[in-house]
């Protein structure tokens, strides 16, 4: 019993997965993406968006140029820099911190977190993995309705474990060189940047969203 559940598992799975879409960052980064994702640049930064009628994912990447100038030297330095980026994402959006723990990606650090944003009447959930490497910072968004949580639940995880990034990296390719300001300063100063371009570059899902869910309701009374 126990083997034909987890056949069954496994085939929910690898159907579910059939459709994406893998995608390459750069060399060394990759992952799945449910739809043909669109690539623009706004205010320096690579955006890649990939849409769907319950959700959005959005991937940026930061160089760290001559206005971050990140000085990450050791872990310890890297750890700030991620604080920073998680609380710089919270004072701009003025949302709930839901969940946030450091991880690893291969060999790399990096961190994930999560934040409840009230819109009305309406709950947003962000799930976020932000991951510095190779001098860039690179961010990866789910971004849904929270009544869709559940819903939307394996389809999240199918995003964030298709993240791959070459074993051959490692911490030392998350150190940088310069030497100007504090770790976590600059990260607040990043993820205060991330909410801007979401403004900037997220459509209107959450309004289509919304009406499509109202106008089904209407149908069916």
């Amino acid at each position: 019993m126990k083997m034909l559940l987890l056949v069954i598992v496994s085939s929910i799975y690898l159907f579910s997965q059939q459709d994406w879409i893998n995608y390459n960052i750069e060399d060394y980064i990759s992952i799945n993406l449910p739809t043909e994702p669109i690539v623009f640049d706004t205010l320096g930064t690579t955006t890649i968006s990939s849409e769907t009628d319950s959700y959005i994912i959005l991937i940026t990447k930061m160089n760290n140029n001559s206005k971050v100038n990140a000085k990450i030297s050791s872990e310890d330095e890297l750890n700030k820099f991620y604080e920073g980026v998680v609380n710089g994402y919270l004072k701009s959006t003025k949302g709930e911190l839901v969940d946030k723990n450091l991880s690893k990606i291969a060999n790399l650090r990096s961190v994930s977190y999560s934040i409840r944003l009230t819109r009305g009447d309406e709950n947003r959930l962000y799930f976020i993995h932000s991951i510095f490497i190779e001098d860039c910072m690179y961010t990866f968004q789910f971004l849904q309705l929270e009544i869709d949580d559940e819903e939307l639940k394996e389809t999240r995880d199918i995003f964030f474990n298709s993240i791959n990034i070459s074993k051959s990296l490692n911490l030392q390719d998350q150190f940088t060189a310069y030497e100007e300001v504090s770790s976590y300063k600059l990260g607040y100063f990043v993820g205060q940047i991330f909410f801007y371009l979401i403004l900037i570059s997220i459509p209107i899902i959450f309004i289509i969203r919304r009406k499509r869910k109202k106008h089904l309701t209407s149908g069916s009374s």
